[in-house]
């Protein structure tokens, strides 16, 4: 799990770095972020009992370090390993969190920064509607609020 996280924080900071002209720095992070990445492939977590851990521990951060390596490097693995790791090409409707089953934020959010043009259409149409989704859900449950703030409208203010 810490290795995906890694190597996803990793690729985006030699991609700030790269872009700021360092060029050295960036290489080292990028170095980092691959090592972290092909480690966490490797070695997926184990004794994660069914299908829903398996997707937080496994899926679900692969698909983050993925984007996050894709928009930094523009190899096709790794786009192919975030498309592989989310719903969105078959259920373009897919939620971007369910509890205690999966959650997908950072993997769309870090895909929803790569270019359009650079991502797969209609996958990139399907994130961003993921994305407006819970966003509206989020305001609706904030208008029934007394007090107008935003909040899981399934989870109690305490």
């Amino acid at each position: 799990k810490g290795s995906y996280l890694a190597a996803g924080v990793f690729a985006q900071a030699a991609r700030i770095l790269g872009g700021l002209g360092r060029k050295d720095e960036s290489r080292e992070w990028l170095g980092r972020a691959r090592r972290a990445y092909d480690w966490a492939v490797a070695n997926p977590t184990k004794g994660v009992k069914g299908l829903q851990k398996w997707g937080e521990y496994n899926l679900a951060l692969r698909a983050y370090a993925a984007a996050q390596l894709y928009h930094t490097t523009w190899e096709k693995k790794y786009h192919t390993d975030f498309l592989d790791a989310t719903p969105w090409r078959e259920t373009p409707g897919a939620e971007l969190m369910s509890h205690g089953f999966f959650d997908l934020r950072l993997a769309a959010y870090a895909y929803i920064l790569i270019p359009r043009e650079k991502a797969d259409g209609a996958v990139w149409d399907a994130v961003l509607g993921s994305i407006r989704k819970e966003a509206e859900m989020y305001e609706r449950g904030s208008a029934t609020m007394a007090y107008k703030f935003l909040k899981h409208p399934f989870a109690p203010v305490t």
